[in-house]
């Protein structure tokens, strides 16, 4: 059943007296004035987004170096794997076979990699992996900074620094204002 909005003009509603052709015809017209959806070839083409602001842009770099440090590491008990010796982590060797250490852990860095190009890209969806895997960093970085050698306790402060600095970036409004929603 054909329902009529109460302010459709009469030269709408006169084409549907007794013509059941005229339907299809005047039920688009009447849907696209009551809804104000206007038909056109461009439906569901979004705006182009302006500039990405600094902090967004520093998300986004954090995250990439991040994603970066994680493959390196990876490809780096690889190659220690393969000229020889044992892996030491920082609580002594690992009882994790190392191909799968390597495995492991160069698909976490493959993830941030994802995650940052999400970002990069201004997807909402990001934003809560992108905070996940900042608190993976510091609790990562925390080992480091209560180390033994100075400067891979420097290395690991510096990076809690970077991590907590990226979250905060996103939880205001220039870092996640410019992300899609």
């Amino acid at each position: 059943m054909l329902r009529w909005h109460w302010d459709s003009p009469p030269s709408i509603r006169a084409p549907l007296q007794g013509r059941p052709g005229h339907i299809a015809v005047a039920q688009r017209t009447i849907v696209a004035r009551v809804n104000d959806v206007p038909i056109d070839d461009d439906e569901g083409v979004a705006p182009e987004p302006g500039p990405r602001t600094a902090a967004l842009t520093f998300a986004v770099i954090v995250g990439a170096f991040e994603a970066l440090l994680l493959i390196g590491y990876a490809l780096s008990i690889l190659v220690f794997e393969v000229f020889g010796g044992t892996t030491q982590g920082i609580s002594g060797s690992t009882d994790l076979a190392p191909l799968a250490l390597v495995v492991l852990i160069a698909v976490l860095g493959a993830l941030a990699a994802l995650v940052a190009w999400s970002v990069w890209n201004r997807k909402a969806a990001a934003r809560t992996p992108f905070f996940l895997m900042q608190a993976f960093v510091v609790v990562g970085a925390w080992t480091l900074a209560t180390g033994d050698v100075g400067w891979v306790k420097v290395l690991g402060f510096a990076v809690i620094v970077l991590a907590v600095a990226a979250a905060f970036v996103m939880i205001s409004e220039r870092g996640s204002g410019q992300l899609s929603q």
